[in-house]
């Protein structure tokens, strides 16, 4: 076989036709080099249309966590309002000497209350977990902040209410202990509304825990607007996407 070749090769330059044979040659080489470029570039293409649509959907799931996490800070929020007014409510009743027991047991619901808050952020631990990569850096930037840092802090806060709501109601003490039944809808049935030793307990708890709330409800504003902000650069991001 491989003489046969060579006198192949010996009748193709005798007749001088080597040139044309190497062109033929490279010609060949060229396009398996060019079939080999393409094969590659449409893997790669493909390669990124997977990428793209992954972080499409994750980016869609936790834009849905973020919606899901709206809905809870604001309903926070306005339990946290409802304590602001329910609380100087109270102090202004005590201290004006006018502590009718309907109003007492309509306002203290309001305040001797707590919203727990249940952050929702599978979709981001599900990023992490799965190395997907989000394009955009100050997207992944965002994220970091929202969910490694300022959702860490409001659930810190929910906590702190609950934990003051807890101290007051599984202890005896005398605001404690003059209430008989507790109902949000019907509100408080109060043994003694005129105790001043109850008066006294309950302001002193009233003015604590109206710095504590206070502080809540800014840091949940606060991150409301955090919320607001990256849902809606998350739709942009989205939307580039699909373009």
């Amino acid at each position: 076989m491989i003489l046969k070749f060579r006198n192949i090769r010996r009748r193709l330059l005798s007749l001088n036709k080597g040139t044309k044979y190497v062109t033929y040659a490279f010609g060949e080489i060229f396009l398996v080099v060019i079939g080999i470029l393409i094969a590659v570039q449409l893997n790669n293409w493909n390669e990124e249309n997977k990428r793209k649509e992954a972080e499409f959907y994750m980016l869609n799931e936790v834009l849905n966590n973020l919606e899901e996490d709206a809905d809870q800070i604001s309903n926070i929020i306005r339990a946290r309002e409802r304590g602001v007014v329910a609380t100087e409510t109270l102090l202004r009743m005590i201290r004006s000497g006018d502590s009718n027991p309907d109003s007492l047991a309509k306002y203290l619901p309001r305040f001797l209350t707590f919203e727990r808050y249940f952050p929702v952020s599978n979709a981001y631990e599900m990023i992490k977990s799965s190395g997907i990569k989000i394009s955009n850096k100050d997207v992944r930037t965002q994220f970091s902040r929202y969910y490694d840092f300022e959702q860490m802090k409001i659930l810190t806060s929910a906590e702190d209410i609950e934990q003051a709501f807890e101290n007051t109601m599984h202890f005896s003490n005398p605001v404690r202990d003059n209430i008989t039944v507790m109902d949000k809808v019907k509100g408080f049935q109060l043994k003694h509304p005129h105790d001043p030793v109850f008066l006294e307990q309950l302001t002193i708890l009233l003015v604590g825990f109206q710095d504590n709330n206070g502080g809540t409800l800014s840091t949940l504003l606060e991150f409301y607007v955090l919320n607001q902000e990256l849902i809606q650069t998350l739709k942009e991001e989205i939307q580039s996407i699909k373009e």
